[in-house]
């Protein structure tokens, strides 16, 4: 499909995120194979006693009896053992995935937020069965009550820790389907996605994703998805292509402290509104100028109130702030002839 260079492109942006969603996975299943192997010995307590005393208990203590008088269990619990294999086999999986597993491709029409929310859910299994795990070896685990652990994980169920493990995700999706705005549950944690867009699209259909700590940006250059990666917390970039309609910005959480201060925008304010101008003609406003006046209105720095007509009359201005009474002192000595004095 077209989209397929910019799809890797973006995967391989991604990696740094992706390969610490995989490593943790890689050492969870670490974990969990060392715990099969405990539990494989001890299911014949008197070789695992046999093998940990060595030689020197040859023909002079009874492994067996020495079992028994320990009270080590003979068995394991098989709705451990079973768990503990059903988590190996999804850990196992999640690490050795090549990248398919990140991305997802939106089929023309799709719901942009059921995606990304079932992909999440699918990576979000390994959080399921590790909580399965923990509650079955703790003899907590009710098969009727917690069977939805081994099933996909919705993200609302996963815990800050796990958020901040989060996978990031490559979407790819025609620019009418680019619906954003229904994406903001997702972006906490170190959720990122990145949405490669083909085609024509709204002017800004991820204004409303600007938030404080989201890195937001819609743009043509690629760079931008080097910038999410490194980013530390959530967010999602619009990667477009050149005459899709999108105004290109950039929202980045370490620009400063305001919202107009983090917010680059190709064309300034002056563009903006005149891009605004454009979309709500003598025809009335159109659904997408909703979106753009957000993004306007995120990035204007207020500005000191105008002076009203009481003012120009020379009417007295209501002292406000904390300087109010300097103000209103400078404004009657103005007012005041000193010259006969």
């Amino acid at each position: 499909m077209p989209s397929d260079a910019r799809v890797r492109t973006a995967l391989d942006a991604l990696s740094a995120p992706r390969e610490a969603f995989r490593s943790a996975v890689a050492t969870a299943d670490e974990e969990i194979r060392a715990a099969r192997n405990r539990i494989d010995e001890g299911r014949d307590p008197a070789d695992a006693l046999a093998r940990e005393l060595g030689p020197f208990a040859i023909d002079r203590i009874d492994p067996a009896r020495l079992a028994g008088l320990m009270q080590v269990e003979a068995a394991a619990d098989p709705v451990v053992h079973h768990l503990l294999d059903t988590a190996h086999r999804v850990f196992e999986g999640l690490a050795s995935d090549d990248g398919t597993g990140f991305q997802v491709e939106l089929t023309t029409g799709g719901d942009l937020r059921d995606a990304v929310r079932d992909a999440l859910a699918g990576r979000g299994r390994a959080f399921g069965v590790a909580h399965a795990v923990e509650k079955a070896r703790a003899h907590r685990y009710q098969p009727d009550a917690d069977h939805v652990l081994l099933q996909p994980y919705p993200f609302h169920r996963w815990s800050a820790g796990e958020r901040g493990l989060a996978p990031p995700l490559v979407v790819a999706l025609g620019g009418a389907d680019l619906r954003a705005g229904s994406l903001s549950e997702f972006l906490d944690g170190s959720v990122r996605i990145a949405l490669v867009v083909r085609g024509a699209t709204s002017p800004a259909p991820l204004a409303r994703l600007i938030g404080h700590g989201v890195f937001v940006a819609q743009t043509t250059d690629a760079a931008a998805l080097e910038r999410l990666a490194a980013h530390d917390g959530p967010g999602v970039v619009a990667w477009v292509e050149s005459g899709s309609g999108a105004v290109e910005f950039v929202h980045d959480p370490s620009a400063g402290d305001r919202t107009w201060e983090r917010l680059t925008i190709e064309g300034g304010v002056e563009g903006l509104q005149a891009r605004l101008a454009e979309l709500e003609g003598p025809g009335g406003r159109r659904v997408p100028a909703a979106d753009l006046r957000h993004l306007l209105e995120l990035a204007t720095a207020p500005t000191s109130a105008a002076p009203t007509a009481a003012t120009t009359a020379g009417a007295a201005p209501a002292p406000t702030g904390d300087d109010a009474a300097d103000r209103l002192a400078a404004w009657l000595l103005a007012r005041t002839d000193l010259d006969g004095i």
